[in-house]
């Protein structure tokens, strides 16, 4: 669909914000939806030739904008919004935590072309990207590592010991053989040992556990984004909190720290993590820390994206103060992500480009250039040639670009 790009680098107002991007200035445009927000993304990403970042309003148009750029020849990618667990009881899933590291380790690597999200999933507080890249090894035919430090590694990374591999982030062992399945994988894969070296590494079924493909090596990434590498130091650190509670109110808080940290100093393994998060990493980061400092940043109707984190802001005080008043967390336990300020004051330092299907006035920070786009998508027409040539005759031909898709 590389025509499209073509179409659009004839338009004047697009000729506008590239220049102004160009300088790394902060630009807005009007009057594009949907398809036309894929298609400004995907041409200025090849014409720039750099990575970017999408801010959309909300998950669904996330989903809809990655599959339209994904259609357009771009590796877009979606990173969704984790549930953080403070409670070891609480029912957990893991699956948008795989989806978060898979992101983050193709950013590492730069196997990616945009990244869509919303505001209020990549302000969250996430593995930093140093000890990302220090955990990830490369596995392969003839590396020596023996199958009891592979068990080390992989319950570090947070991988789950089952009896047959059934779903991302879980390893099997029995014999020579090792199965695990990583969360940036489509499928898992078999590790064969002959002695303490690596033999071969084929992907395999799920369903049948027969071998498919043979994999050459792989990069064997965390399966969460809270990594405990001393559990007794944490512990001591949880103690340590908890000692400097002095206060009545506090009775429940050291309450639920003492448990945690006696069932760290016994050797398990805690599903709180994290509201550790700050203990555990030195300074913790966002998505925002993975970003390429030449990455264009485009925001998708800014004022839905400034509503909606008001919105999640004003909720996730609610649920941390009642967490607050149970116990649960405690003072110096209170900060998981950035505010929206913190957010805009990170991606403002990029080149950025506001999206928006109507223009208005306020985006609370001066623009190099703003520009009205006369974009127009026109009604499925479903094979039925007479609707589209309506369709046409209505818009007319002179100054106008018209793509039909088939």
């Amino acid at each position: 669909m590389q025509f499209l790009d073509s179409v659009l680098r004839e338009n004047r107002e697009f000729q506008t914000l590239c220049q102004a991007l160009k300088h790394g200035s902060r630009c807005a445009a009007s009057g594009v939806s949907g398809v036309h927000k894929a298609n400004m993304i995907t041409t200025l990403c090849r014409e720039m030739r750099v990575r970017a970042f999408c801010a959309a309003q909300n998950e669904q148009e996330a989903q809809k904008l990655a599959n339209d750029i994904s259609s357009m020849g771009l590796r877009a990618l979606v990173y969704p919004k984790k549930d953080f667990i403070f409670i070891t009881s609480q029912i957990e899933s893991h699956e948008y935590e795989h989806q978060r590291i898979n992101v983050l380790s193709k950013m590492l690597t730069g196997d990616y072309d945009v990244i869509i999200t919303t505001l209020d999933a990549a302000a969250q507080y996430t593995i930093p990207k140093d000890t990302l890249k220090s955990v990830t090894r490369t596995l392969k035919s003839g590396v020596e590592i023996p199958m009891e430090e592979l068990e080390r590694a992989l319950i570090l990374l947070g991988y789950e010991r089952a009896d047959t591999v059934e779903g991302s982030g879980q390893f099997s062992i029995r014999g020579g053989i090792a199965d695990l399945f990583m969360p940036d994988s489509n499928q898992p894969v078999r590790i064969e040992f002959f002695g303490d070296e690596i033999d071969t590494i084929n992907y395999f079924d799920i369903e049948t556990q027969r071998r498919t493909d043979y994999c050459e090596e792989i990069s064997l990434t965390p399966s969460c984004e809270i990594l405990v590498s001393d559990k007794q130091k944490l512990a001591e650190q949880i103690r340590k909190k908890a000692d400097s509670l002095k206060s009545e109110k506090s009775a429940k808080a050291k309450e639920y720290l003492y448990k945690d940290a006696d069932a760290l100093s016994a050797g398990l393994s805690l599903h709180s993590l994290d509201k550790y998060i700050s203990l555990i990493y030195d300074k913790p980061e966002t998505l925002f820390d993975y970003l390429d400092n030449n990455s264009l940043v485009f925001i998708s109707e800014y004022n839905n994206c400034k509503e909606r984190d008001r919105s999640v802001a004003f909720h996730t005080k609610e649920e941390l103060l009642a967490l607050f008043e149970d116990g649960i967390l405690c003072k110096g336990f209170e900060a998981f992500s950035l505010d929206f300020s913190q957010s805009m004051s990170v991606l403002l330092s990029h080149p950025l480009l506001f999206l928006d299907t109507f223009s208005h006035s306020s985006y609370g920070t001066p623009l190099e250039a703003l520009v009205t786009l006369n974009a127009r998508s026109l009604s499925p027409w479903n094979g039925q040639s007479s609707l589209l040539i309506e369709d046409l005759r209505d818009i007319g031909y002179e100054n106008h670009a018209v793509a039909i898709l088939a």
